[in-house]
């Protein structure tokens, strides 16, 4: 299956959902300390689905049950009281729990799984007043090889829930991403190959509905350097922050789906 078709079946249905009430938003965003350790999350940030009651479903959007399980899972979500005429309840929810739970413990044959174990957790936000819908896979890492492993693994972990991303690998959705720390400099790279030449007519059909649906998506990275200071970078569409603390990379979702934008990055620091 090619990279559009893979990247239709995860996203144009939850584009046909945000069309007039949100946009998604993918979001990258690493804690680095100088040892090479930290926390990496990555983001699907589905704002605008709240508007149209869709986390009842947010389960068979990823995978996991949107309802309360034990103590210290979900929150439990409260339903419309239809006896009277009064606004529905909000519906609000904010939860961690281990890749384990949220796949409902389906992963006990998965190789390497005290990896996922230990070092992966899933955060689950929705709140219709405030308009959030997220959900987030946060990885603990010691060394930034392990986030090459989270992409090149996830695939073993979605493919235990035919929702959660429909299966299919991070790192083929994403355009085989990768990190590295080469002394003083952090390494981002990952770019997708456009296909859009090879797709049948049906398919670019297809194509042009999600780009006019997600016009406004972004895909946004998000370095945050905890014991140091970036001296360069080499992506112009970096953003330094003021305090040299912070590098933030913003592009367009749907031009970086089509390989015309990247954010491939190599930043020193000191």
């Amino acid at each position: 299956m090619t990279i559009i078709k893979r990247i239709t079946t995860a996203v144009f249905f939850l584009a046909l959902m945000t069309t007039f009430t949100g946009c998604i938003n993918f979001i990258e965003e690493i804690f680095l300390n100088k040892d090479g350790s930290g926390k990496y999350i990555f983001t699907m940030d589905l704002a605008g689905l709240t508007q149209l009651g869709a986390m009842d479903n947010m389960g068979d959007l990823f995978g996991g049950d949107a309802k309360e399980k034990d103590e210290g899972t979900w929150s439990d979500i409260q339903e419309p009281d239809t006896t009277e005429l009064e606004e529905p309840a909000p519906q609000i929810m904010d939860s961690i729990v281990s890749i384990e739970e949220f796949l409902e413990g389906n992963i006990a044959d998965v190789e390497d799984i005290d990896f996922w174990r230990e070092k992966v957790k899933v955060r689950m936000q929705v709140n219709s007043e405030e308009n959030i819908m997220k959900t987030s896979f946060i990885l603990e890492f010691d060394d930034v090889s392990d986030i090459n492993y989270f992409y090149e693994h996830f695939d073993d972990i979605g493919g235990k829930s035919d929702n959660m991303l429909n299966g299919n690998s991070m790192e083929e959705l994403f355009g085989g991403v990768a990190f590295e720390m080469k002394g003083k400099k952090f390494i981002r790279r990952g770019q997708i190959k456009s296909t859009i030449e090879a797709m049948t007519e049906e398919e670019q059909q297809v194509w042009n509905m999600m780009k006019m649906f997600l016009a406004t998506a972004q895909y946004k990275l998000i370095v945050n350097f905890e014991d140091a200071k970036v001296k360069k970078v080499t992506n112009d569409k970096a953003r330094i922050s003021g305090d040299n603390k912070k590098v933030t990379t913003k592009v367009s979702l749907m031009e970086y789906m089509e390989g015309k934008v990247s954010l491939e990055n190599t930043i020193k620091f000191k």
